[in-house]
Formats: structure tokens, sequence, C-alpha cells
């Protein structure tokens, strides 16, 4: 008996009137399995997705087990090719895909057969449900742009409005926007506070207005906190002085629209003009990207390594005192504010001086340095095995993951697909990833196989600590960052202390290579360390 998996998938709740709900498609499809004798070990159903991305929890969910070894299943059973893809060459490349995992896909509907004929078939009918989506589509957009050009509106409302019917139309609800009270006020009282403050301060920032929105207890409209971005988008929103626009953007690229396209729907007011423009002089003002770029452009120490011990995040630079001093802060802190973080904040300066000096003093001493040897030594006799087996597996993967880049690839080359699709940059990005992670990890262990066990004595592990400091000490700031990125995987902020973290194998092979070596010389080593977060 043929073990297979089935696939439901609808986009609208329109589609049950053309029988192609969830519970019709299942009813079909177990009854058609029956009469084939095939036995079903598992449902994945995405509710309400489009077809035309891959982006459905319940489709991945479905490849993911498809790629277990031993697979449970042979085939995947649909409705039709359109509830499996609504795009052609997504459709194409995921059953190619699943070919080589051993697993097919048929169609209940559309039996095209096996060999050259099948596959022209398949082809066809794919670029039929493509044609059949875009069409409804477009048909969608110019009913929506009718509606929109009466007065009406099309889907969810900015934050600050409630949707309210009109007028019915047939089976249609025709909506307009109302002002929802509460959350005019929450608008308004942004515009306040960075217009004016919150009558202690004078104009406050939009991270400030984050901050203390967040610490009032106010939040969005199903319930997540307010953040920079949503309050930046917020104080730019025509819609809040009655000009709200409709189909102003590409759906697909992303593009604005010519203005003649664009359609300005009218809405009542939450600000005052005056007000708002106000707020737009402010923005433009205190845009950073007008902002002169400052004198000194050294480079930071510690971009990329700091992190902050409170939440994990990244610690970006600040400045403080009128731009005098320059920090290294929290970054959830510096988009959510203190209700997403109490954050660290650290003068970069004195920063970057304890991060030298540990280095220096501690991680370079010769006495530690031979510890931290002894130890590697230990784990690189025990663990080689493992390192051949895994590198070997690896292999296997990064073939696999190869060979799905030159299918697409190939699409480009036929004229399938043009260089600039989206769908082929969505496709290609994540597998090339994947295939630079593979790499990296084969690296990290091929390095671990390629390390003797006796590789440094004591002398030159003192030279090399002897020279690194005395490189340290007389090279320039991107000479240390270059090394500081070589040696410490991350450096982390918990209050008051400094946590650096890196890899002995890095270590090892930089020591290996002596103190008078450029950090790129040693480069191949850089990232091996990062995944294994050993600390020294």
């Amino acid at each position: 008996m043929t073990d297979v998996v089935l696939y439901l998938r609808v986009s609208t709740d329109r589609q049950a009137e053309r029988g192609l709900s969830l519970p019709e498609q299942k009813r079909a499809l177990e009854e058609f399995c029956k009469r084939r004798k095939y036995r079903i070990v598992q449902i994945y159903t995405d509710a309400g997705l489009s077809g035309r991305t891959d982006k459905r929890p319940e489709f991945q969910r479905m490849v993911e087990a498809a790629s277990e070894k031993p697979p449970k299943f042979t085939k995947v059973v649909v409705y039709t090719w359109s509830r499996f893809f609504r795009s052609a060459n997504q459709a194409l490349m995921y059953a190619a895909k699943l070919e080589r995992l051993g697993v097919d896909v048929e169609s209940m509907t559309e039996n095209f057969g096996n060999g050259a004929a099948g596959r022209f078939g398949r082809t066809n009918a794919l670029a039929a449900h493509e044609y059949i989506s875009d069409m409804n589509g477009e048909n969608a957009l110019r009913g929506m742009v009718e509606n929109a050009r009466q007065g009406f509106v099309n889907g969810p409302v900015p934050y600050g409005y409630k949707s309210v019917e009109r007028e019915r139309r047939a089976d249609k609800r025709k909506m307009v926007m109302a002002i929802n009270p509460p959350e005019a006020e929450i608008v308004r009282l942004a515009f306040k506070l960075y217009l004016e403050g919150d009558g202690k301060t004078g104009p406050i920032g939009i991270k400030k207005i984050v901050e203390y929105l967040n610490g009032k207890g106010y939040r969005l409209r199903r319930g997540g906190k307010f953040n920079v971005k949503f309050v930046d988008d917020l104080l730019r929103r025509t819609a809040y002085v009655g000009q709200r626009v409709f189909n102003l953007k590409d759906g697909k690229t992303g593009r604005l629209k010519p203005e003649s396209e664009q359609i300005m729907v009218p809405c009542p007011p939450i600000v005052k003009d005056a007000e708002f423009n106000r707020a737009q002089e402010l923005l433009t003002t205190r845009n950073p990207r007008k902002t002169p770029p400052r004198v000194v452009s050294t480079p930071t120490l510690l971009t990329g390594l700091a992190r902050c011990g409170g939440c994990g995040a990244a610690m970006v630079k600040g400045t403080g005192k009128s731009g005098q001093y320059s920090y290294y802060m929290c970054s959830t802190r510096n988009r959510v504010g203190l209700t997403g973080c109490k954050g660290q904040r650290m003068r970069m300066d004195m920063a970057d001086d304890l991060v030298s000096d540990a280095l220096l003093e501690q991680v370079l001493d010769p006495d530690h340095l031979k510890e931290l040897l002894t130890q590697l030594r230990a784990q690189t006799k025990t663990g080689k095995d493992d390192s051949a087996v895994r590198k070997q597996a690896l292999g296997r993967d990064l073939r696999r993951i190869k060979g799905e880049i030159d299918n697409l690839m190939k699409l480009v080359a036929t004229g399938t697909m043009a260089a600039d699709d989206p769908d082929l940059k969505e496709q290609l990005g994540p597998r090339r990833a994947q295939r630079d992670e593979i790499e990296r990890q084969m690296a990290m262990l091929g390095r671990r196989l390629d390390i003797p066990t006796g590789w440094a004595g004591p002398q030159k592990i003192e030279a090399f600590a002897r020279g690194l400091r005395d490189l340290w000490t007389s090279g320039d700031v991107r000479f240390r960052q270059a090394y500081l990125r070589l040696l410490v995987d991350n450096v982390e902020f918990k209050g008051d202390e400094i946590h650096m973290r890196g890899s002995k194998n890095v270590l090892a092979a930089a020591i290996a290579k002596g103190s008078n070596t450029s950090p790129e010389q040693v480069r191949s080593f850089a990232r091996e360390w990062r995944a294994q977060r050993d600390s020294n």
C-alpha cells in the first residue's frame, strides 16, 4: 500500500462556492485515496493563504517531513495543481525537489501521466492556473480601485480608525472610515509629545515617545507594544489630516505607482493641518540621512561583536551630551524603550579600552594560552572521528543545495524566469544562505581535522603573545578591529562587566601562523569558532 499525505489549501472563503472548500477537498481526496488504495498518513492544511508564495507553514512542514530519512510517505495528493501552487515556476521547482527526495505530487483532477507528454501537460496546466490567478488579481484590483473612487474602504484601516458600514449593494457591504476614539486619542497624544512634550519637558523624540506610550500601558490594536517604526509611520500618515491614499504602491514590486493611478479616499481628520505640517518639518530636519557626516570617521572597534547581556540583542552606536560622547547601546532599548529591555549602555572609548586590556592581559597571557592549547589537544584527539562523519553528511547536503540552485539558474538560462524576478530572488536567497552556512561548517570541520596535536611549544606561544601585543599598541584601529574579529566571537555587556567569547581552534591557528601574519591570512578560521560558543 502506498503511503501518502494530503495537502489542502484555500486562499479565500469564495473558493467554497466553487467546490474547493477545505471540507470538500478533504472528502474528495479521502474517497480518491480509498479507490487508489492509498494509505493517508498525514493531512496538511493551509487556510486563507495564497498559493503564489511558499510562505505557508503547513506546506513547509510537509516539505520538511518529506526530507526525513527514511521518508514516511512517497506521494503528496492535492485536489488540483492550483492548490499546490499558483506560481508555475515555484510549483515545478518544489515538485522537482520532492521528486529528488523520492516523493511524487499527484493531482486528483488533473492526471497527465508520465514521461515527456505528462510533463508538458502539467507545465501547461500550471501556466493556466497562474494566468487565472493573475487575471483574478487584476479584476480584484479594478474592483477595489472603483470602490476607492466611490469613497469606500478596501481592507484594514490605519490605527486611529475603524470600518463602519455605509450601505449594502446586493451581498456586499460598503465600508467607510470612522474615528476610533481610544486609538485616535493615542494618535493625538503622539503628535503632542513630538511637538510639545508631556508638560514636564519640551518636545521629545520618537524613541522617547515609544518609551512613554509603552510605559503608560498603551498598546497596539492586537496588543503589541509600540516601536520606533510604527510611531515614525504614524507621524507621517496623511490619513490623520483626511487624505488617505489608495493604490499607492505595486503589490508585487513595492514601487510607487504614478500619481495618476493613486486615489485619495476621504476620511475624518484626527489632527489639525498645522500640527501635521509642523511634525513633517521636524521629521525632515531630524532625519539622520540629512545630517552632515561626523568629522571623525574612525571604525568602531566592537561593531558587530557587542551584544546586550539583558536581551541578547546587538549593541549599536549612540551619542550623548550633544554628540560629545559615543556609546554602545542596546538596540532593543533603542527601538522599543525600557519596556523592551532595561538595556546596557557604556561609553565607547571606555568599552574599547576594557576589551583591549582584557585581550592583551588575560586572553593573550602566555600561561593562559598554554592551558587553552592543552585542553584543545585533548579535544582534538577525541573529536576527529565524529567530525569526519559530520563532514560527509554536510557534503551530501551541500550537493543537494547546489543542485537546487543550479536548477533555478537553468530557469533563467532557458528564459523561463527573468533574472530580476522577485520569486527567483526569494527562492535563491535562502538556498545561497544555506549553502554558505554548510560551507562554513565544513570549513570548520576541515580545520579541526587538520589541526595537529603538537603544533606550538612554549617559545612559539610566548613569541606570538609578545608580537601581537607590539602590533596591537603600534597599529591603527583598523588592524585592531580586524584581529579582534578574528579572535573574538562576541562581547557581552552585563552591567559594568564585559564578557568575551572566542574559540581555541582559531587561537591555535593564529599562533601557528605567527603574530607577523595579517588577520586576513588567517581569515579562513574566522567563522569556525562562532558556531561553537566555547569561551576562553
